[in-house]
C-alpha cells in the first residue's frame, strides 16, 4: 500500500461521512465509485502479480571478467484487467520497466557488465505489479528465470619459474629420477653410478683372466616423466569490506591462472589444488587444458576454513612427485611463511609466494624479505591495478 492509497481512502471516508451527514446523493455515488476504484485496482494488482512472468535469454553464456553480455527480458501476464506496469528488480538493484497490454509479451534488451568473475543467474529479484491507477504496488520475490552466464578470470601475465632438474634440500638428488619399472638396457660403469644398479651377471662375463680385472655393466631405465608443479590457491574466505574482498578473489584467481597458464605453455605437468572448504583439483599438461582451470576458478567458493599452511604441508605430501609449489594467497602471515620456507629447505622442493594485496603494512617488508632469504620467490600482486 503506497502514501496515494492511504490519501485515497482517507478521501473516500471523508466523502462519506459528508454525504451521511448532509444527505447527499452526489457525494455517496462518488464515494461508491471511488470504492469500487479500490477494489478493481486491488484485483488488478493481485491478479496481474499472480500471473506475471519474466524470463531472459542470454547472448552469450561464457564471457571474461570485465566484459559485456547482452540479454533478452520477456515479460507478460494474462489477467483481464490492465496494469499500469510491471517493474523487475534485480538482485544487485538494477531496475526494468514494463509498460504492456494484458496477453501481449513485452520484450527489452539489456546489456550488463560484469565485473568480478563468477557464475551469474540471470533473473533472480523481485517483480513489482502496479495497478492501473497506481494505488497499489504489489511484489513478489522470483528465483532464477534465467541462463547462467559464466564469468571467468582474465589471463594475468605471469613468469612462472621453470623447475629445476636438480634441488638442494637437506641433501642433494636428481629432481628427474629414472623410471625402475621400465628398464632400457646396459652400458659400461661411469663414476658416480650407484651399485644397485650394476648388472652382475653381464659383469662376470666381461671378466679378462689375463688382465684380471672387470668391465662393470650397469642397468639404464627410461627416465620418469617431469614432477608436479602445484598451483596452490587458497580460497580462504576473506574478511574485508564486499567490494575490496571481490577484487581480492578475482586477484586470486587469475594470478592462479596465470601461473597455471604459463606452465602449461612449457608443457609442465600442472596440478591445482583449490584450497576451500571442498578441496577440488584441476591437472593439466598443456594449454589445450586451460578451459578447465578456468571453469574451476570461476566455480570457485571463498568459503575455507582450514588454515592455509595445512594446505602447504599437505601440497607436500609426495616430495618426490612435486617439483614446486605456488602458493597464491590474499591472507599471508607467519605462519604461512614459516610453512613455505620450512617445506623448501627440508623437501628440496622449488616454492613460491604470490600475495594478493594493496595494503603495506609494517610486517610486510619483513615477511618477504624472510621468504627470500630462505629461497622462496615472492612476489606481490595488487588487485586493483591487475584487473
Amino acid at each position: 500500500m503506497t502514501a496515494r492509497t492511504i490519501n485515497f481512502i482517507l478521501i473516500m471516508a471523508a466523502m462519506a461521512l459528508v454525504a451521511l451527514t448532509i444527505g447527499s446523493s452526489a457525494l455517496l455515488r462518488i464515494a461508491v465509485s471511488m470504492l469500487i476504484m479500490l477494489i478493481l485496482s486491488l484485483l488488478s494488482a493481485v491478479w496481474g502479480l499472480m500471473t506475471a512472468k519474466v524470463s531472459f535469454a542470454a547472448d552469450v553464456k561464457r564471457i571474461e571478467r570485465g566484459a559485456s553480455a547482452g540479454y533478452r527480458m520477456i515479460a507478460r501476464y494474462t489477467s483481464f484487467i490492465p496494469l499500469g506496469s510491471l517493474i523487475f528488480v534485480s538482485t544487485d538493484g538494477r531496475e526494468t520497466v514494463f509498460e504492456m497490454l494484458p496477453y501481449q509479451a513485452k520484450n527489452i534488451k539489456a546489456i550488463q557488465t560484469f565485473k568480478h568473475r563468477g557464475v551469474y543467474t540471470l533473473g533472480e529479484g523481485r517483480v513489482y505489479a502496479f495497478d492501473m491507477f497506481g494505488l497499489f504496488a504489489l511484489s513478489k520475490k522470483v528465483k532464477a528465470a534465467g541462463e547462467n552466464i559464466v564469468v571467468v578470470p582474465k589471463k594475468m601475465e605471469f613468469d612462472a619459474p621453470k623447475i629445476k632438474t636438480v634441488d638442494v634440500g637437506p641433501e642433494t638428488r636428481r629432481r628427474f629420477q629414472d623410471d625402475a619399472s621400465a628398464p632400457s638396457g646396459v652400458r659400461d660403469w661411469r663414476d658416480g653410478d650407484s651399485l644397485k644398479r650394476v648388472h652382475w651377471k653381464l659383469t662376470m662375463k666381461t671378466y679378462d683372466p689375463s688382465l684380471r680385472n672387470l668391465r662393470p655393466m650397469v642397468r639404464t631405465y627410461d627416465e620418469a616423466a617431469r614432477p608436479d608443479t602445484v598451483v596452490l590457491t587458497d580460497l580462504s574466505k576473506i574478511d574485508a569490506v564486499e567490494e575490496w574482498a571481490k577484487y581480492a578473489e578475482d586477484g586470486v584467481c587469475e594470478a592462479s591462472y596465470g601461473a597455471a597458464y604459463s606452465l602449461l605453455e612449457g608443457e609442465n605437468r600442472v596440478r591445482m589444488v583449490l584450497a576451500g572448504n571442498t578441496p577440488m583439483e584441476v591437472e593439466g599438461e598443456s594449454a589445450m587444458e586451460a578451459e578447465g582451470f578456468l571453469d574451476a576458478l570461476a566455480n570457485a567458493a571463498f568459503d575455507g576454513r582450514e588454515p592455509f599452511e595445512q594446505a602447504i604441508y599437505e601440497s607436500a605430501r609426495h616430495p618426490e612427485r612435486t617439483g614446486m609449489v605456488i602458493a597464491v594467497t590474499a591472507k599471508m602471515t607467519m605462519r604461512v611463511v614459516d610453512a613455505l620456507t620450512r617445506i623448501g629447505e627440508t623437501t628440496g622442493i622449488q616454492m613460491m609466494a604470490v600475495w594478493i594485496t594493496d595494503q603495506r603494512r609494517a610486517d610486510t617488508d619483513q615477511m618477504l624479505s624472510r621468504l627470500e632469504s630462505s629461497g622462496v620467490a615472492a612476489r606481490c600482486i595488487n588487485p586493483f591495478k591487475a584487473g
